[in-house]
């Protein structure tokens, strides 16, 4: 059906819980780096349980979506180091935008067929394709190797 797909997608473009750092200061590039690589795991092993079949679609993606704005909320606390700042902004704005368009795929979902769920996630796998790529590249500059798996 695709929604593990998109599950893992969302993993990939890295939409982790960050432990944020003390407002303000900011953390070295190795504590900026185990920061958000731990959170990368947090999110990859979330417990939201696939959807068993349509009628359970629902559910998971409100479910799942809880889980990233939580993480996204988090992540905006993490104060990466100087050097970090520019690409880090980047990052988050393709957080942002992944959030956002989460809850567009939901708000689709509402009412929708079968088939109409099918296609939803395929067009929205598609869209996630491309964050993810783009959040690879910022990934690997930022050396966050974990979130890259």
């Amino acid at each position: 059906m695709g929604f593990v797909r998109v599950a893992s997608l969302a993993a990939a473009v890295g939409l982790a819980a960050s432990c944020g750092g003390d407002e303000g200061a900011s953390l070295s590039a190795d504590e900026f780096r185990d920061r958000a690589e731990a959170n990368c795991r947090e999110i990859e092993e979330a417990d939201v349980r696939p959807p068993s079949d349509v009628s359970d679609v629902d559910r998971f993606a409100d479910e799942f979506i809880a889980e990233v704005e939580a993480s996204a909320s988090e992540m905006h606390e993490l104060e990466p180091p100087e050097e970090f700042q520019a690409r880090w902004q980047e990052y988050l704005a393709l957080v942002d935008d992944a959030v956002s368009r989460l809850h567009e795929f939901r708000d689709d979902l509402e009412g929708a067929s079968p088939e109409e769920i099918t296609r939803l996630a395929d067009e929205f796998g598609a869209d996630f394709e491309e964050l993810e790529s783009r959040g690879h590249e910022i990934e690997r500059e930022l050396g966050l190797d974990e979130c890259i798996d």
